[in-house]
């Protein structure tokens, strides 16, 4: 058999990694700008917070329903990827906007005693983004590259680990806060334990909590 072609030169790898990181930070900073144009931001305000639960559950898991359709249709999904990347890009730039305005509008609703709610929810939600879609994939790319270049021992995988578990917690985490805020913006005070988790779990698994969380979101929306 012929023999297997060198590995690529190391510049070569740092090169990739180096320019996945900016156009990645190029794509954020572009989406930052875009939602924050005000008209824009109050059209979105207003359509996802005053939508009806099916149509957010529809505009979230546009992917899984995507792919459901592909499937009973016959349509082969490798013939549409962009398709699907988009529907996924589409699903969860939606969920963190809705989000971020659900917090929003919990913060118009509860006591200055408990604002720093939103503001630990804040700080979570910027290192979410950043752990999720900066930091972790360079590290995932940076894995793969040492497993070509010396695949009998590679350390990175611990870093990997590291990152990972992170990004869990700094996601679970946004999800307390957030579901906190929730609570004292319906009752005027911070939930017990039962209900606190029970919230959570709610904005932890969407395709249930959101025949929940929306309609009462929509009260909130409507009397302000």
């Amino acid at each position: 058999p012929p023999p297997p072609p060198p590995p690529p030169p190391p510049i070569l790898f740092f090169f990739n990694v180096t320019s996945t990181m900016v156009l990645d930070c190029c794509f954020w900073v572009a989406m930052v700008r875009l939602v924050f144009v005000r008209c824009f931001w109050r059209a979105m305000k207003s359509m996802l917070l005053k939508a009806n639960p099916i149509h957010l559950a529809l505009l979230f898991f546009i992917f899984p329903i995507l792919s459901v359709l592909m499937l009973l249709l016959g349509v082969p999904a490798s013939s549409h990827v962009q398709l699907l990347i988009l529907s996924v890009i589409i699903g969860w730039v939606s969920y963190l906007v809705w989000l971020w305005l659900a917090a929003k509008q919990f913060q118009q609703r509860i006591a200055d005693q408990y604002l720093s709610l939103h503001a630990f929810f804040k700080r979570h939600f910027i290192a979410m983004i950043i752990l999720n879609h900066l930091i972790f994939p360079v590290c995932v790319y940076w894995n793969l590259c040492s497993m070509l270049i010396a695949s009998s021992y590679h350390y990175t995988i611990y870093i990997v680990t590291l990152v990972a578990v992170a990004c869990v917690y700094v996601y679970l985490a946004m999800c307390y806060f957030i579901s906190q805020m929730f609570l004292v913006s319906l009752f005027n005070r911070k939930g017990t334990i039962s209900a606190c988790i029970g919230t959570m779990l709610l904005f932890l698994f969407m395709i249930i909590g959101v025949w929940f969380i929306q309609p009462e979101i929509q009260k909130l929306y409507r009397r302000d």
